[in-house]
C-alpha cells in the first residue's frame, strides 16, 4: 500500500514511511497435538504441544476437564486406564482430529521376587502321603521313600530348575529333568501357582545315613 499527500501531484514516488505491506492472516488451525508418551505407568510426567496457527488461545483437556491454557505443558495420570486428551483453540468445542491424542495408562509391573516352596513328604507304601506327618521308620538297610512337591509361590516365571538333595541322590534333578514336569513340556516355564511332583528313594539307609535323622532338598532356578 503506498499513501501520497493531499493535493501533491503523483509523481509515482513516495517516502518509505508511506510505503506499508500488508500481510492477511487466516483462519485459526488446529495442526496437531503431540505428546512424549501415549502409554506408560501412573505418575509418570507427560509433555505436550499443540501446534495451531494464528490461534489466540488454548484449552487442553482430559475428557471435560481442562488441564492447561498454554500451548505447552505437562501432565500426569494418577491411575490406570485411557485418557482422550484435547486442543481446542479460540474457545472452538471442536477439534481437528490431529489435535487429540489417546494416552494409555497401565499398572507398573510388580518387583520380581523368585521364589519356590518344598514339601518333602514320606512315602511310605500304604500310607497317604498327605497324612500330615513326614516321619517314616527305616529299618537298617532298608529304604527310605519320599514324595517330593515343588510350588512356584513366587511373582514370575522360572525356568533351569535344578534340585539337589544332598543325601538322597535319587532326589536330585537336572533342569532338563525337572523341564519335562512343567505344564506345557520341556519349553514352558515353570510358571507362578504351578506345581510337580515325583517320588525317590535312599537305600541301604543306616543311622548314619541322614545326620540328625533329616532329610532336605534344595532347588534353584532363574
Amino acid at each position: 500500500m503506498e499513501c501520497y499527500a493531499k493535493n501533491a501531484q503523483h509523481d509515482g514516488v513516495t517516502s518509505n514511511a508511506c510505503n506499508k505491506s500488508l500481510t492477511l492472516s487466516g483462519a485459526p488451525v488446529c495442526n496437531s497435538l503431540s505428546v512424549s508418551s501415549t502409554s506408560t505407568v501412573p505418575n509418570t510426567l507427560i509433555t505436550y504441544v499443540c501446534d495451531a496457527s494464528n490461534a489466540t488461545s488454548y484449552n487442553i483437556t482430559n475428557g471435560s476437564v481442562s488441564i492447561g491454557d498454554k500451548p505447552t505443558g505437562s501432565m500426569n495420570f494418577n491411575a490406570p486406564g485411557t485418557y482422550d486428551v484435547k486442543c481446542f483453540i479460540d474457545g472452538r468445542n471442536t477439534t481437528a482430529a490431529a489435535c487429540m491424542k489417546s494416552i494409555t495408562i497401565t499398572s507398573p509391573q510388580p518387583n520380581p521376587i523368585p521364589s519356590i516352596f518344598i514339601d518333602k513328604d514320606d512315602s511310605t507304601p500304604g500310607t497317604p502321603d498327605d497324612d500330615g506327618n513326614d516321619i517314616q521308620r527305616v529299618q537298617n538297610n532298608g529304604t527310605a521313600n519320599f514324595t517330593v512337591r515343588f510350588t512356584n509361590n513366587g511373582n514370575e516365571a522360572l525356568k533351569n530348575v535344578v534340585i539337589t538333595d544332598q543325601y538322597a541322590s535319587d532326589c536330585n534333578r537336572s533342569s532338563s529333568q525337572t523341564a519335562s514336569l512343567y505344564a506345557g513340556g520341556t519349553t514352558a516355564n515353570f510358571d507362578v501357582s504351578e506345581s510337580f511332583s515325583y517320588v525317590c528313594t535312599k537305600t541301604n539307609v543306616s543311622s548314619s545315613t541322614f545326620p540328625s535323622n533329616r532329610n532336605t532338598a534344595s532347588i534353584t532356578g532363574v
